[in-house]
């Protein structure tokens, strides 16, 4: 968050190593969990959260790692709704949606993760699989 945020550089190394880090220990199937290994308190088994998993990818885009952004990017887009909408979370295992729905907070980091990735490209631009 710190260099979504422009609190950090992409060149400080420890910005580079929690990216990464995150990348190998909340992603499942493709997607990030906000809280690694929580009890929520609530019935039932939480999704990743799908705000968290765009972030992750403008992180990891902003870092340098553009090759790790791009194959989680188009992961995180396999997983979009008929109407190509995403809720607050998804389960990976199944792709249902669940919590809030559309999620507006959501569209916005995906905005920003491909944006990102767009400008990060050299011409000829970043191919979106459909």
């Amino acid at each position: 968050m710190t260099l979504l945020s422009g609190f950090g550089t992409s060149s400080v190394v420890s910005q580079k190593s929690t990216a990464c880090s995150a990348t190998s220990s909340r992603l499942q199937r493709g997607a990030s969990y906000k809280v690694e290994g929580t009890d929520t308190g609530f019935e039932g088994k939480e999704g990743t959260f799908t705000i968290c998993s765009f972030w992750l990818v403008t992180a990891l885009a902003m870092i340098g790692e553009t090759e790790r952004a791009h194959a989680l990017c188009q992961k995180l887009l396999s997983f979009a709704g008929p109407l190509q909408l995403y809720a607050e979370e998804i389960d990976t295992s199944t792709g249902q949606h669940m919590g809030n729905f559309p999620q507006a907070f959501t569209h916005l980091a995906l905005i920003e993760a491909v944006s990102l990735l767009i400008a990060s490209e050299p011409e000829g631009g970043f191919a979106v699989a459909g």
